[in-house]
């Protein structure tokens, strides 16, 4: 095995067409590389994935509106620190990278939570759509 293969998703992330889609979505800030410094242990371990989008955005532009739903706004900080809080109780009910778990919810912020803590824990949300009916 290559030694260098866990810095493939690095090099990935420094993409100009990445760095670019970044920059349109307003997600580069001068904080950004103090992000990706903190998130590289995570990045080159696990590779690429909402969860540490998740946790960079929280870092590089935390007090920016994330989500707005039913409830009102919600910055990235607290939608990261959810997910924290929902990939903690996966991990309390002994679940791992690897498993699956049903989503049965609307869209919103508790959507998001979730598959970014399932995200973070490697564990495959699987969202169930709500409105299937029951023969399906």
């Amino acid at each position: 095995m290559n030694p260098l293969a866990g810095l493939r998703p690095v090099v990935e992330l420094a993409d100009p067409r990445t760095l670019a889609r970044l920059y349109k979505a307003g997600t580069l800030t001068p904080l950004t590389p103090v992000a990706v410094g903190f998130s590289l242990p995570w990045l080159a371990g696990r590779g690429q994935s909402l969860g540490i989008v998740s946790q960079m955005n929280s870092l590089a532009v935390g007090a920016k509106p994330a989500i707005h739903d039913r409830y009102g706004m919600m910055t990235f900080r607290e939608l990261d620190a959810n997910a924290n809080r929902v990939a903690q109780a996966l991990r309390r009910l002994e679940l791992k990278g690897g498993d699956r778990v049903g989503l049965l919810l609307r869209n919103g912020r508790e959507f998001a939570e979730v598959v970014l803590g399932t995200q973070k824990t490697g564990i495959v949300a699987c969202p169930f759509n709500t409105w299937s009916q029951p023969k399906e």
